[in-house]
């Protein structure tokens, strides 16, 4: 009796659906054909299934880049963990050709206590080895740094946001992916946004700004934070 009447509302339930989809047939036939031009409007080009999808396109933009923005945690994307000159820091500051080129590093502080939330977020073995990873891309960023003096323009600090987004900006593409529970940034999902007058690459811009000028800058070979909001030395 119980398996008779799941049935009954089933079908009701997709009679219902069907009648209220005849009903207003045009408005939803309206709203399914202005969708493409909704998201092109603010920008999205791409839709990746998992942020290691990207690496190949963010490759290609970063290397022909003038500007260069990111903020995460270990900035995987850009730092190897194994070889520093296979890593596309290393690449980019050997073969972009571009003068002007600058590139802003915001990496999440080893000492802030996000380093165990996020750890805890995605079963990291202890919060001590995920802040041991970011103490790894810190002094790749420095190697790169100490091997590249002419490339004064590329610059880092450490930020104590709340890991949330992986951002990306290179001139006017913002590379999108998520810190979600359960799964590492790179097998999360993520938009690729083209258009500096996009919405949502003003928005992350301007985020990316705010977190940059609230940040510490650390010095090549020291510690020490430096810059208006160095208050203290920070913890690495």
């Amino acid at each position: 009796m119980a398996y008779a009447t799941v049935i009954i509302l089933n079908v009701v339930a997709g009679l219902l659906t069907v009648f209220l989809l005849f009903v207003f047939r045009k408005r939803v036939l309206s709203a399914v054909r202005t969708l493409p031009c909704r998201l092109i409007g603010l920008g999205l080009r791409r839709i990746y299934g998992s942020a290691d999808h990207l690496k190949a396109d963010f490759e290609r933009a970063a290397l022909e880049a003038s500007s260069i923005r990111l903020m995460g945690v270990q900035l995987l994307l850009l730092v190897d963990r194994k070889e520093m000159r296979a890593s596309l820091l290393g690449r980019l500051l050997e073969d972009n050709e571009q003068p002007n080129l600058r590139v802003q590093l915001l990496v999440l502080s080893p000492s802030s206590r996000y380093v165990g939330v996020r750890a805890a977020e995605v079963n990291h073995p202890t919060p001590e080895s995920l802040a041991a990873d970011i103490r790894h891309t810190i002094e790749a960023i420095r190697h790169a740094q100490a091997h590249h003096p002419s490339r004064s323009a590329i610059d880092f600090r450490l930020h104590r946001e709340n890991p949330t987004w992986s951002i990306a900006l290179v001139d006017d593409q913002l590379f999108l992916s998520f810190y979600l529970e359960g799964k590492r940034r790179y097998h999360a999902p993520a938009i690729l946004i083209r258009g500096s007058h996009s919405p949502l690459y003003k928005s992350f811009s301007k985020y990316f700004d705010t977190c940059w000028d609230r940040s510490r800058r650390i010095a090549v070979g020291t510690t020490q934070a430096t810059g208006p909001h160095a208050t203290r030395a920070e913890s690495l």
